[in-house]
C-alpha cells in the first residue's frame, strides 16, 4: 500500500510520520500477537496424553499397561496403533506419543499411523468406527 503525504512543512511531514509507523508499530504487534496465539492453541493438547489413554482404555476395556507395554500380540497392536492416531489427531507430535507409550520411537508411531491411515482408505466402515470412537473421547 502506497500512501501520499502532502503537508507544508517538515515539522507536520514528521508528526505525520510518527503517527503512521505507530500505526504500523501496532499493527505489527497485533499481529505478532495473534501469530502467537495461533501457535499457542496449536500446540497445546486438549487432552492430556494420559487422559486419552484411560479413556480409549475404559472405552475398549482393555488394561493400559498392557497398549503401554512391548506385547506385539496382533489384537494389542492394532490397539496400540489405534490410539497413536487417536493421539495424533489431538495434536501431539509422534515423539510425545512415543515417549508416552513406553519410549517407543517415532517412527514406529508415525508407522502405526500410516497403517490406520491405510484402513480407513480401503474401509469406509473402519474410518466411522474410528470417528465414533474419536468422537467419544472427546465427550469425556
Amino acid at each position: 500500500m502506497i500512501i501520499t503525504i502532502t503537508t507544508t512543512t517538515f515539522e507536520e511531514q514528521q508528526r505525520v510520520m510518527a503517527f503512521m509507523e505507530s500505526i504500523v508499530s501496532t499493527d505489527a504487534k497485533i499481529i505478532r500477537e495473534a501469530l502467537q496465539m495461533s501457535a499457542q492453541s496449536i500446540t497445546t493438547e486438549t487432552m492430556p496424553l494420559m487422559k486419552i489413554a484411560e479413556d480409549y482404555c475404559k472405552l475398549f476395556k482393555i488394561d493400559l499397561a498392557e497398549i503401554r507395554g512391548s506385547r506385539k500380540s496382533r489384537e494389542i497392536n492394532e490397539q496400540r496403533q489405534l490410539l497413536m492416531y487417536i493421539m495424533k489427531k489431538f495434536g501431539y507430535t509422534a515423539t510425545a506419543i512415543g515417549k508416552f507409550l513406553n519410549k517407543r520411537n517415532h517412527a514406529t508411531v508415525l508407522h502405526g499411523i500410516k497403517t490406520i491411515q491405510g484402513l480407513m482408505d480401503v474401509k469406509p466402515s473402519y474410518q466411522e468406527h474410528v470417528s465414533t470412537i474419536f468422537k467419544a473421547l472427546l465427550v469425556k
